[in-house]
């Protein structure tokens, strides 16, 4: 079963990888780092990531890195939204 389920996330690396980066992304890349380093920067973020990984499993692809890109987003949309809404 492993090996199967190593093989299919493989591939899809495999075709994430092909794609071009997300059209939100591309729009608003500047709120997407500013999002990223508010996340790596900002000390009761980091504490409350650290205590989250420690709750948080691997499963198939939607462990940590998955949660913290999630989070990016999250915080990119909100961004978004707060200057739209000025």
């Amino acid at each position: 079963m492993m090996a199967t389920y190593d093989h299919l996330q493989q591939e899809a690396r495999k075709i994430v990888a092909s794609l071009p980066l997300p059209r939100f992304h591309r729009i608003h890349i500047r709120e997407v780092e500013e999002s990223k380093a508010f996340l790596e920067q900002d000390p009761l973020l980091k504490r409350l990531q650290g205590e989250i990984s420690l709750l948080v499993e691997e499963d198939f692809g939607h462990g940590g890195l998955h949660s913290w890109l999630v989070s990016v987003d999250a915080g990119a949309i909100v961004r978004v939204e707060l200057e739209r809404n000025k």
